[in-house]
């Protein structure tokens, strides 16, 4: 089938711009300028790719978390390398997302 949402649905992994066509199909347009980053984050294998499990249990971290774990989520979305440190670039990038 054509539909990302579909293909993943049925056990396929998405690329980053299906993923985006995901987050489309879920109304959540808001997503949509943090994609390659929720996607980073949402990659747990770093294969390149995620899959339907991975999208639903990052979804629902990112709806469920509170205090310290959103803190923390929101650290990891840009903290781009997985360093542990924002570093400057990742702080312009950070702020050039923003604008």
């Amino acid at each position: 089938t054509n539909c990302s949402w579909c293909r993943c649905a049925d056990g396929e992994n998405a690329t980053l711009t299906e993923f985006e066509q995901v987050l489309k199909a879920m109304k959540m347009d808001s997503l949509i300028p943090l994609a390659p980053r929720v996607f980073d984050l949402f990659d747990n294998n770093r294969d390149g790719t995620v899959d339907m499990r991975e999208i639903l249990c990052g979804l629902s971290s990112l709806r469920n978390s509170r205090g310290d774990n959103a803190l923390r989520l929101c650290f990891q979305m840009y903290d781009a390398d997985r360093s542990g440190c924002i570093s400057k670039e990742e702080l312009a990038s950070m702020l050039r997302g923003a604008a």
